[in-house]
C-alpha cells in the first residue's frame, strides 16, 4: 500500500495542473483531531500501519493545537498533523473535469457494472459487466461498500468494514487553515 500511496500528493497535483483543474487539489497538510491522546491511541493500528508506508506526523496537544489551529473546538485536546498531506476539495467535479481531460485525449468512458472476471492460464483476461466484458489483464476494485463480493471472485479477502474518515466543514466564519479530519 505504501508504494501505492507514495507521493500521492505530488502526483495528484500534477495531473490536476495538466488536465487544467489543479484548484480542487490542497496540500496544505491533514489535521487528524480526538478528543484525547486516548482515543488517539485507540487507533494505534491505523497509525501503525501509516507509520510503517511511510506516513510522519507530528503530535500536538491542548494550547499548542488550538495555537496552530484557532477555530477548533476545545472539545479537542490532540491531534496528528501529517504536514505532507493533501486532499481534494471537491471530488465530484475534480473527477468530471480528469474524466473530460481524458475523453480529450482519446480515452473511451464504459459506464458499466463490474459483475466477475474471466481468467485463462492463470491471468486476468477481461472484468465481465452488465454491458459485456471489458478485455483487460490488470484491474482495480475500488468499490467501497461493494468490493468484498468482487474481491472474493478475484479469491482476495478484505476487511468487510469499509472505514471512512468525517470531514469538517466549519462556518464561514471560523474557516480552518487546514483540512480536518476526525
Amino acid at each position: 500500500m505504501g508504494l501505492l500511496l507514495q507521493d500521492c500528493s505530488d502526483r495528484h497535483r500534477v495531473l490536476s495542473r495538466q488536465c487544467g483543474c489543479d484548484q480542487f487539489i490542497r496540500q496544505d497538510g491533514l489535521l487528524y483531531v480526538y478528543p484525547s491522546r486516548a482515543e488517539f491511541e485507540s487507533d494505534a493500528l491505523a497509525w501503525r500501519l501509516r507509520r510503517e508506508n511511510g506516513v510522519v506526523w507530528r503530535e500536538l496537544e491542548d494550547d499548542d493545537l488550538h495555537r496552530f489551529e484557532p477555530a477548533l473546538s476545545q472539545r479537542y485536546r490532540f491531534a496528528a498533523l501529517v504536514e505532507k498531506g493533501g486532499n481534494c476539495t471537491d471530488p465530484a467535479r475534480y473527477v468530471s473535469a480528469l474524466v473530460s481531460s481524458a475523453l480529450t485525449r482519446g480515452a473511451t468512458l464504459i459506464k458499466a457494472q463490474a459483475t466477475g472476471f474471466a481468467f485463462s492460464d492463470g491471468g486476468l483476461v477481461s472484468v465481465q459487466t452488465d454491458r459485456g466484458d471489458i478485455k483487460c489483464h490488470k484491474a482495480v476494485i475500488a468499490a467501497e461498500t461493494f468490493s468484498k463480493p468482487l474481491a472474493a471472485q478475484a479469491e482476495d479477502d478484505i476487511p468487510s468494514k469499509a472505514s471512512g474518515v468525517i470531514m469538517l466543514r466549519l462556518p464561514p466564519l471560523h474557516q480552518p487553515r487546514i483540512s480536518l479530519s476526525c
